[in-house]
């Protein structure tokens, strides 16, 4: 094609599988029937589509961490040092539990933006969450879970080695974590969010619902329902607001 010319193979230090290589387009020409949508809105459509790929990345982070987490703890109950394995020591037992419980937090929230996305209601705020979450602590997760490896996970023949440098481009690409800080930032400051917290709704939409735990009568015994049926009367609590 004339004016399109492909710029040589760019080397990086991770994500190995995935050529990536400079594209040049200079005076290029098309014709009508080539045109996608209206002319003048190709920066709204890539607008509008930057939620569902911050979400990928999201989603691909927690996919990750759920992995390096997996191959520790198998890692870990494996490896012996002075008689019985490193699964044994409490600091190591102690690390894995905090990692497990964050992975597992970032899962639920993931989840959460995932089915909001289904239902077309995933908004840019609530995208940016995910994607900075997630891909900051699966950087977190590639840095203990390495730790947790020794020596031996500095060597390419183990996974962890791979998936640590294969972490580093997560907060980059798809718009910076700082930009991400930024406009999570913006909403919260914005007049909207300054409203008194009565006139809010509490059905927020950019967080995971939080299922009290309500008691029920059961054959005359008090059981307790993790995830209740609700009532469109009940409220959903949110982790964004604390209540008294």
């Amino acid at each position: 094609m004339k004016g399109f010319q492909k710029g040589r193979k760019l080397e990086k230090i991770g994500l190995k599988a995935q050529d990536t290589a400079e594209l040049f387009f200079e005076d290029v020409r098309l014709p009508a029937s080539a045109l996608l949508g209206e002319p003048n809105k190709g920066f709204y459509y890539l607008m509008n589509e930057l939620p569902q790929e911050r979400l990928v990345i999201a989603g691909m982070a927690v996919a990750s961490c759920e992995f390096m987490f997996e191959e520790t703890r198998s890692y870990v109950l494996q490896r012996k040092a002075f008689g019985k394995t490193i699964a044994h020591l409490q600091t190591v037992q102690h690390k894995l539990a905090e990692l497990k419980t964050e992975i597992c937090v970032a899962r639920a929230f993931v989840d959460n933006c995932l089915q909001l996305h289904t239902e077309k209601r995933l908004d840019a705020t609530s995208a940016s969450m995910a994607k900075y979450w997630a891909s900051d602590l699966q950087n977190r997760v590639a840095t203990q879970c390495l730790q947790l490896h020794g020596g031996w996970g500095y060597m390419w023949e183990y996974p962890i080695a791979k998936a640590f440098v294969d972490s580093r481009v997560q907060p980059i690409y798809g718009g910076t974590n700082e930009i991400m800080k930024e406009l999570i930032a913006r909403n919260i400051v914005s007049q909207k969010l300054l409203e008194p917290l009565s006139s809010l709704n509490l059905r927020s939409r950019c967080l995971v619902p939080l299922p009290p735990f309500v008691p029920s009568l059961s054959d005359k015994k008090l059981e307790y329902s993790p995830y209740p049926t609700r009532s469109e009367q009940t409220p959903h609590l949110s982790a964004c607001l604390f209540h008294p």
